[in-house]
């Protein structure tokens, strides 16, 4: 069951950041971009993953106005759910460069090509089965590139 709901929260992870334009934050507990989900849209909605406490969240603002001054109001994020019991404390989110080198704090945002996610999940330390681990490294596909 833990298993099958770490497999799942992967999946989604995988399918929403491979459409990510631009990141916004990239740190080791948090990971914030912009992607469109609606193609006819004129902005496309912030996307937040993160950890609070031992639970793993995705937070999701949609764009208020219109451009040039479309803002995202931190109070109209609609966070969700992901899956909890995560051990591995904030420490979830790797980056890599287009080398596929990991990059180390401080970095520039833009060196990001790549981002991994590792969660451990124990749903009791106490009793078996023991932690599991998931991990997936997604290519930023989409990132604007210098050529």
């Amino acid at each position: 069951m833990l298993q099958e709901q770490a497999a799942r929260v992967m999946r989604e992870f995988e399918l929403s950041t491979r459409a990510a334009t631009e990141l916004v934050t990239a740190n080791p507990g948090e990971l914030e971009f912009y992607r469109y989900y609606d193609l006819t849209s004129v902005s496309p909605t912030k996307v937040r993953y993160f950890m609070n406490g031992g639970t793993f969240l995705v937070g999701k603002t949609k764009p208020v106005g219109v451009p040039p001054g479309v803002i995202y109001p931190p109070e109209n994020e609609e966070v969700d759910f992901l899956i909890e019991n995560v051990v591995n404390g904030s420490s979830i989110f790797n980056y890599y460069d287009d080398n596929n080198s990991e990059l180390t704090s401080p970095f520039n945002i833009s060196s990001v090509k790549m981002v991994r996610l590792t969660i451990s999940l124990d749903r009791n330390p106490d009793a078996l089965p023991n932690m599991i681990t998931e991990t997936t490294v997604i290519n930023l596909r989409n990132m604007k590139r210098n050529l």
